[in-house]
């Protein structure tokens, strides 16, 4: 990604990294034009530059606010540069905001350990970042190399799905864990597995596929190819497949709208109409950056998306008119994967902010902003969780267990960070 990570729990999810974040334009909050100042800003770091560092991530900082990672990273370069009262003031608001990228242990913050201020934010971000689980295991998958990401329901068959990324297997699943190959999402070849949902109407499970660099044996100077992708429930066969090789990164994540259209998040939006048969490009009045999670209100009048690296978009579906929600201070809408309505509240897997967390927050009927917002579960250290599924009042999401000690050889060594069980909770959402 973009600057560089020198404590492995600040990198944003490699895997939406590797999945979403590019160049394309981005109006609202200069986000693509931040992501140009953070690889300046990489590259003096390796150099030894901190002056320079430190000067690049305050412009991407000041173009991009909301992100999480921008600002931590934007500390380290105040405290390498002797400005203490800065790298204290933006300590002080990730840490309000219950974030904490291990600043503990980071040696770039070594000028202020013997700062009282600094101490007391140590001993502040203990508290602040103590588990909250509100969660039940509901079955594991010891296999290790799937590295799943999208997870689905089948009311009829009370039958989870799940998918792989590492070589575009679906599995179906009962609620014990035990699983059966469903279906490979392919074109020319594998593609990775990533969102889903299930179309109870049509008696279709809609997959995106995209052809990434965590498929087995996909060189990285191959071009995208995503879309999506629906099966049969009851077969598994194939029976649509809308791919595009013009989305840049690709597609990321699925949802379906009350008329029965289908719209994709990724690097650019998709849409594909229920009556038509092909994959369109959403037009909006201002790009939507790194699309993450994505839901359709209820009534099919606003698509609301993550921006991953800057917030939530609420998207009026006639025109294209976006909106991005406000919400409190130390609230941070920054990192969003998995994205549900319920209830008319957002429930999100956020797991760009550090810890991980699950939360429900409330909207405002405007769609405008963010009131308020409650935790479900928060730093479970045996899971970190992608997307979510929910059933009745309650949300069954799936992420990696901890990584092994003793990795198998046949997984690639840029994955091994990567590589764990695949491990499916259920949280109360009241």
């Amino acid at each position: 990604m973009s600057v560089h990570c020198r404590y492995p729990a600040a990198k944003f999810s490699t895997i939406v990294a590797a999945l979403l974040l590019s160049c394309s334009s981005f109006a609202q909050s200069g986000v693509a034009e931040s992501q140009q100042h953070l690889r300046a800003a990489s590259a003096a770091y390796e150099a030894g530059d901190f002056r320079k560092y430190t000067a690049e991530l305050e412009t991407a900082h000041k173009l991009n606010p909301d992100s999480l990672y921008t600002r931590y990273n934007l500390a380290c370069g105040y405290a390498l540069t002797g400005q203490t009262e800065q790298a204290l003031a933006m300590l002080t608001w990730l840490t309000e905001a219950r974030v904490d990228f291990n600043m503990a242990d980071d040696p770039d913050l070594a000028s202020l350990a013997d700062n009282p201020r600094f101490q007391q934010l140590l001993a502040r971000t203990a508290v602040n970042t103590r588990p909250i689980s509100n969660s039940r295991h509901t079955f594991t998958v010891s296999r290790l190399d799937l590295l799943p990401e999208g997870i689905a329901w089948d009311p009829a068959s009370k039958r989870f799905f799940f998918g792989s990324m590492r070589n575009g297997e679906v599995f179906a699943a009962a609620s014990s864990g035990q699983h059966t190959l469903f279906a490979t999402v392919a074109k020319d070849g594998p593609l990775s597995a990533i969102g889903m949902t299930v179309d109870t109407a049509r008696n279709l499970l809609w997959v995106i596929g995209t052809r990434t660099t965590l498929l087995d044996g996909v060189a990285s100077d191959m071009p995208v190819v995503s879309g999506v992708f629906a099966y049969a429930l009851d077969s598994g066969e194939l029976q649509h497949a809308y791919t595009r090789d013009d989305v840049g990164f690709g597609f990321n994540d699925v949802t379906l709208a009350p008329n029965g259209d289908i719209y994709l998040s990724g690097d650019v939006l998709g849409y594909v109409p229920a009556a038509g048969d092909g994959l369109e490009i959403l037009e909006t009045s201002e790009p939507v950056f790194g699309s993450n999670g994505i839901v359709v209100t209820p009534d099919g009048k606003t698509l609301i998306t993550s921006s991953y690296p800057a917030g939530v978009a609420a998207i009026r579906i006639s025109d294209g008119q976006t909106t991005f929600l406000q919400a409190p201070d130390n609230v941070p809408l920054y990192g969003i994967d998995g994205m549900y309505l319920y209830e008319g509240d957002l429930v999100a897997v956020q797991h760009g902010a550090r810890p991980w967390r699950l939360m429900r927050f409330a909207l405002d009927p405007s769609l405008s902003r963010i009131t308020s917002a409650r935790t479900i579960e928060f730093a479970n250290e045996n899971v970190t969780a992608t997307t979510g599924a929910i059933v009745g009042n309650e949300i069954h999401y799936i992420g990696q267990g901890t990584v092994p000690e003793s990795m198998p050889a046949h997984i690639a060594e840029h994955l091994h960070e990567l590589i764990g069980p695949t491990i499916v909770m259920t949280a109360p959402l009241d």
